[in-house]
């Protein structure tokens, strides 16, 4: 039997290390054009850390399922495991989108209010990492033990 491993650390981590390649690049420019960094309120972070709470809320079933054996709806169960991947990769291209922001502003942090806004960027970038931390561990509570993957012929004990 093939096992399905679901979405890796390592390709989330890569997705977020690309997009904060990008993002510093593409922010760097925009900066040496003239222009002023993005601006970033606190809600950006307060939001992502709401959203990195629902999304745990939403899968909070699915580790139910795996304790104590409630029964969950098949096709709740796939909605549910499709939206912590989706979490997952999102929280990664946030953090890595408000991080290479914030790293553009490194050099200047003495100018301004450009450590304000850096402090800002990387409590978003931070926010952004634990919705994609919550999204595997979404994912996890969505694994299937191997004494679920019987025949349900058979009556396995997660089928009620």
């Amino acid at each position: 039997m093939m096992m399905i491993e679901g979405l890796r650390w390592r390709t989330t981590l890569v997705t977020g290390l690309v997009t904060t390649v990008v993002s510093w690049l593409l922010s760097r420019w925009w900066v040496a054009s003239g222009e002023r960094v993005v601006q970033t309120p606190w809600l950006a972070a307060a939001l992502l850390v709401v959203m990195a709470l629902a999304l745990l809320v939403v899968a909070w079933p699915m580790r139910r399922y795996r304790r104590e054996g409630t029964a969950v709806a098949p096709l709740r169960a796939a909605r549910i495991l499709g939206l912590a991947q989706a979490g997952a990769l999102t929280g990664a291209v946030v953090c890595g989108l408000y991080l290479g922001h914030a790293l553009v502003l490194l050099p200047d942090l003495g100018f301004g209010s450009h450590a304000e806004l850096a402090l800002r960027l990387g409590a978003a970038a931070l926010a952004g990492a634990l919705v994609a931390v919550a999204g595997h561990v979404a994912q996890g509570w969505c694994r299937i033990r191997d004494e679920d993957r019987s025949d349900p012929a058979e009556g396995s004990p997660g089928r009620r």
